[in-house]
């Protein structure tokens, strides 16, 4: 059974990509804005998200704050994946708890290789 990816970008080319990367792999489920993800969220409980953090409205800062007091979703992992570089925003992210932090632009096999180490870091805690 293919694990579920929750991708949150307000870019639609990167969410295009991203799907094309990972759809062999992964159920993807792709949004463009932080409130379609929380209605996503009603639906489905992906195994992991993957999170840009500038977008429009709710930014990722946003999206994982709300993420990590809901006691249905704290668990979920979150990586980052963002054009942001600096060293501010990526500790801010870890501290918000983030289990990763990804800089665009990325390659395929990063992504992908990432995204696996996450969820058998977080397999292997659960058990």
């Amino acid at each position: 059974m293919k694990r579920t990816v929750l991708v949150i970008d307000d870019d639609k080319m990167i969410l295009d990509m991203i799907q094309g990367i990972l759809e062999n792999k992964f159920e993807v489920s792709a949004v463009n804005d932080g409130q379609k993800a929380f209605r996503v969220l009603e639906r489905i409980h992906p195994d992991v998200i993957l999170l840009d953090l500038k977008m429009p409205g709710m930014d990722g800062y946003d999206v994982i704050s709300r993420l990590k007091v809901n006691q249905e979703y704290k668990s979920i992992p979150v990586i980052f994946l963002t054009a942001v570089t600096d060293e501010y925003s990526e500790t801010k992210c870890f501290e918000a708890g983030a289990e990763d932090y990804i800089c665009k632009p990325f390659t395929a096999n990063a992504l992908t290789a990432r995204l696996e180490r996450v969820l058998n870091i977080h397999e292997c805690v659960r058990i």
